[in-house]
């Protein structure tokens, strides 16, 4: 199951209509690993939370908050471009900008938060295509 948002991009100075799939997957209370049901990805480069990142996380928070004796890893991710001190260390930004999102904007707890970052460790998609790296600058949240 998942979501799917429209909106309007520039891309190369054209504006664009935009189709985001968000999917979303149950937490199973009985797996010791689980994942919060979300998708935040990045543009190149960047540790900037997109508007549509910002309604979700919203949302994460209010999960966070029902379950506040529970603890949350955020794992940062990159594509393939650029050296790999450079990706890591940028993952390691978008994992704390996503905790530092929740932690500042919604009241959380920052020891309920960790965050990570692994560079180009675990890429979800392909490197190869343009599609495929978006789909790898990501954030994850996983439940501890």
């Amino acid at each position: 199951m998942g979501y799917v948002f429209y909106h309007l991009a520039d891309i190369e100075g054209e504006p664009r209509l935009v189709i985001d799939y968000i999917e979303t997957l149950p937490i199973d209370n009985k797996q010791n690993s689980k994942s919060v049901p979300l998708a935040l990805t990045f543009k190149n480069n960047s540790t900037n939370i997109s508007e549509l990142n910002v309604i979700i996380l919203d949302k994460v928070a209010d999960v966070i908050k029902m379950n506040a004796e529970k603890k949350y890893i955020v794992t940062g991710h990159t594509d393939n471009i650029g050296s790999a001190e450079h990706n890591e260390q940028l993952s390691i930004e978008r994992a704390d900008a996503i905790k530092n999102y929740l932690v500042d904007k919604h009241d959380i707890l920052p020891d309920l938060i960790l965050s990570k970052g692994v560079g180009t460790a675990t890429p979800k998609n392909t490197n190869g295509t343009a599609l495929g790296r978006k789909a790898n600058r990501r954030a994850e949240i996983t439940l501890l």
